[in-house]
């Protein structure tokens, strides 16, 4: 690791890439296996750096040790994907007669640009979740943060390159980050908490992976279970310093059920605390977290907003009630362990002020309801890269936010995948056994061929009947029914009453 540029490690970089050195599947293998090994050895010292880092943040001893097993995970689970047997299968099946029609290439070098100082969340997990499948993939690797007082970059800059093949990987936190012409081959920038330069593409360079946070938003609706909910937010935007980019910027709740959604969060956020003040160390003992002394800026300034109303302050979270949304709370992306409940009237209001957010889409909307048709009409209307109904998976509050136009699924700790460093390169030998009616014309077809091309692509369309609309039966159509039945048991109920003293008074 370098605090300048070494034109002599990106040669050898750009060499290894031209050559194909990590394209070897055993290779790249032993290098996951000697990468697993060398953090292990490590672990304790690692997981020393990166507490102390995260401490006036307010992040707990049990948060690190998640993030460094599910980091440790990422390891053996591209390991163990690695198939040198199948792999040697696949690149020879073209000379078996066979086609490779998932045939995929390096994409050569992998630029992994991070802002230590800036986003300094899960900073290992983060790192670990773009180089592992970038080298898995079968290219080299370059990582590029700028210098930092963090102490995590470093040491674990140091371990990986002691585990690595100096030819295939590099770090550096040089001031500036290597130029698009220094690498001489083809390559791709993947950054993480920052949006790419001004510099232009050049022929050689990929669209980057851009995995930049915008906002995100929960909507809580009044049928939703109140206390879960409550629950799963205050624990999402508590946890790790309240810095993960997955927490919830903003919940919007329905005004029906606010009162009782904020208490179910003071007393999450009470167990929240209390669960934070002890921490179990690593020989089976408890040790007293020290707390965090600093009180963040958002927390005070909560304190003298007269838009706000504080339900509950601590040192390691606050849940607050925004009564004014022109609150400077809601203008911004949060990095702190605050909880900003804001009241909606309805499921179109809080459609549109999660609209109101930005101009970019919401990275994510966590949505809580027990009607399956209300949660569908906010996922579809909601502008989300993501939507989850009725849970708040506890693996998206580490790493990076998914890499703009690249989907996320469960178990949500892939952020990065084999195919984002890799490019398609189908190969075929077989022929189909009809050749279409173009490969006859051209290879010397008649003019019947001819004909019957044309006809076939002239051809009339299969008529398309048009599906009966479906009955919808919301929020209002329900409120019209109820009150039509209510009408109509009154009237039918009047006139039964009508017909039965009549026909008493006629017999009488």
């Amino acid at each position: 690791m370098s605090d300048t540029v070494d034109a002599a490690a990106l040669r050898r970089i750009r060499t290894a890439a031209i050559d194909g050195q990590a394209h070897n599947p055993v290779f790249r293998k032993t290098q996951l296996a000697k990468l697993h090994a060398a953090l292990l050895k490590h672990s304790d010292d690692l997981q020393q750096e990166m507490l102390a880092d995260g401490d006036s943040a307010g992040v707990r001893p049990t948060e690190v040790a998640v993030e460094y097993s599910l980091a440790l995970q990422i390891v053996a689970d591209h390991y163990a994907a690695l198939d040198p047997v199948q792999a040697l299968k696949d690149e020879y099946a073209v000379a078996r007669g066979q086609d490779a029609p998932e045939s995929r290439t390096p994409v050569g070098i992998v630029v992994i640009e991070m802002a230590a100082d800036r986003s300094p969340h899960t900073f290992v997990y983060s790192l670990l979740s773009a180089l592992v499948p970038a080298l898995s993939s079968g290219n080299c690797v370059v990582v590029h943060t700028p210098q930092t007082l963090l102490q995590t970059p470093r040491q674990l800059f140091h371990v990986l390159e002691t585990a690595l093949d100096a030819n295939i990987f590099y770090a550096s936190m040089a001031p500036s980050v290597p130029t698009e012409a220094a690498f001489g081959h083809r390559h791709v920038r993947v950054l993480q908490g920052c949006l790419p330069s001004t510099y232009s593409l050049s022929a050689s360079s990929l669209p980057p992976v851009v995995s930049h946070p915008s906002r995100v938003v929960a909507i809580v609706e009044r049928d939703a279970d109140v206390k879960t909910a409550a629950t799963a937010l205050v624990r999402a935007r508590f946890s790790f310093g309240g810095r993960s980019p997955y927490a919830p910027d903003v919940v919007l709740v329905s005004e029906w059920v606010k009162k009782d959604f904020l208490a179910c969060a003071a007393q999450a956020a009470a167990q929240f605390m209390a669960e934070g003040g002890v921490e179990a160390g690593s020989n089976g003992t408890t040790k007293r977290k020290t707390p965090n002394k600093k009180m963040d800026s958002l927390s005070t300034r909560l304190q003298n907003d007269q838009s706000a109303r504080i339900i509950t302050l601590g040192s390691n979270g606050t849940v607050a009630s925004i009564e004014d949304r022109s609150s400077f709370i809601l203008q911004t992306k949060i990095n702190e362990p605050v909880l900003a409940v804001v009241a909606i009237t309805s499921v179109d209001d809080a459609i549109d002020f999660s609209k109101s957010l930005g101009g970019r889409p919401l990275s994510a909307a966590f949505v809580f309801t027990v009607s399956a048709p209300t949660a569908k009409y906010i996922g579809q209307f909601v502008d989300a890269d993501l939507v989850i109904v009725n849970q708040l998976p506890g693996s998206l509050l580490l790493g990076p936010v998914a890499p703009a136009g690249h989907g996320i699924s469960p178990p949500w700790t892939d952020r990065y995948t084999t195919d984002i460093f890799s490019l398609p390169r189908p190969q075929f030998i077989s022929t189909p056994k009809k050749a279409p009616l173009v490969d006859l014309f051209l290879s010397g077809g008649t003019a019947r061929q001819l004909q019957e091309l044309q006809n076939k692509a002239s051809a009339a369309l299969i008529p398309f009947q048009r599906p009966a609309k479906a009955a919808y039966v919301g929020f209002f159509e329900q409120g019209i029914i109820t009150g039509g039945l209510l009408l109509l048991s009154s009237v039918a109920t009047g006139t039964g009453l009508l017909c039965y003293y009549g026909y008493k008074h006629v017999r009488s």
